[in-house]
């Protein structure tokens, strides 16, 4: 008994030691080694604060600079000393602290992101979970004003994590809150976040809410899209429950939008086609006190999950059209001051709606 006591305090004391000189190594190396392969695979300069080790294998990283993208006050991470039998680096928490990115688009439409090389072997790291700490993303885009307009996500809270039983399974769940603000740092609204997504079978269920969001701050995006009236304020409220299976995704969107007022005087730019008669279109379903509220469908594909603006703006339209087919027709005649000949020329769903007119 006492030979096997002595073997455990000769294995402890081994240990103990090679973690010693492992903290001291990685204290000593670990800075200039961490910032050397950041530089060379993002082609940006990296900067690093201090570096330690400790038990159980958890590397901290302090005040992370990345070129003018990325900062970080403090950032962790545990090994598994499984994943060096496999070959693999295997990452089992990766925490952010802090973290600020900064993403810039120019006029001509290119991010100033690191563009990694094509090809070659993949990175011989998996990571199996992420957790940011008031985390904040600012984006200014100069494609819509030369100056540029910044808007973003800050106070965020994001957790990702693997289904780690089978250890093949790339099912991932994630969740996140975050306040949206404008270059002052202001919120203006809330969103939130969470689901899952197999990309394996490529599946996914999951939902977003999006509360409170002032949407004049995204003027320079929306346009006249809403309404050929200039809004000086408008809530929205979207609530989307998301879809997929076997690649095969679609977006069930609930929205509101409330406490809608218009600048007054000057006359309203002047639109063709289906845009002006959409644009007319959302003026002529809101109710008395200005509010809209409607639902609407999207379809797309999971490993591509793009939608065009004409796309959005059909599936607004058709539910906008069945919003105003549950109100009295002379109402909304009245409220736009017109005739049944212009309803009739915005489609085959108004026309179909005020056809009992003409009989």
């Amino acid at each position: 008994m006492r030979r096997v006591n002595k073997i455990l305090i000769a294995v402890v004391a081994v240990g103990c030691v090679c973690f010693v000189l492992a903290a001291a190594v990685v204290a000593v190396f670990g800075k200039k080694i961490i910032e050397a392969q950041l530089e060379q695979n993002l082609k940006v300069d990296a900067r690093i604060g201090g570096i330690g080790l400790s038990l159980p294998l958890t590397v901290t990283v302090t005040d992370l600079t990345v070129g003018n993208l990325l900062t970080v006050e403090k950032l962790s991470f545990s090994l598994n000393p499984l994943g060096f039998l496999a070959g693999k680096i295997l990452l089992t928490t990766l925490v952010l602290d802090s973290p600020v990115i900064t993403l810039e688009q120019s006029a001509d439409g290119h991010l100033n992101l690191p563009v990694f090389p094509s090809g070659g072997n993949p990175a011989p790291v998996l990571l199996t979970g992420l957790l940011v700490k008031n985390g904040t993303l600012l984006f200014t885009d100069k494609k819509v004003i030369p100056q540029g307009y910044t808007v973003g996500l800050d106070q965020i809270t994001l957790t990702v994590s693997k289904v780690m039983v089978p250890p093949t399974s790339l099912n991932v769940k994630c969740a996140i809150n975050a306040a949206v603000v404008a270059a002052d740092r202001k919120p203006f609204g809330l969103i939130e976040a969470k689901g899952w997504v197999d990309l394996g079978p490529k599946d996914m269920q999951g939902n977003i809410v999006v509360k409170d969001l002032e949407v004049t701050r995204l003027a320079p995006y929306y346009g006249d899209f809403f309404s050929k009236r200039k809004l000086r304020s408008g809530i929205l409220n979207l609530f989307v429950e998301l879809s997929a299976r076997h690649n095969a995704a679609r977006a069930d969107c609930h929205l509101q939008l409330s406490k809608l007022t218009y600048a007054s005087g000057g006359a309203p730019q002047e639109q063709s086609g289906g845009q002006e008669l959409f644009s007319r279109a959302l003026d002529l379903f809101a109710d008395e006190k200005g509010a809209i509220e409607f639902d609407y469908a999207l379809n797309f594909s999971l490993d591509n999950p793009r939608v065009d603006l004409k796309t959005l703006q059909k599936a607004m339209w058709e539910a906008a059209a069945k919003n105003i087919a549950r109100q009295n027709p002379q109402q909304v005649i009245d409220k736009v001051q017109d005739t049944l000949e212009q309803f009739k020329a915005i489609g085959k769903q108004m026309k179909g709606i005020f056809k009992y007119k003409e009989e």
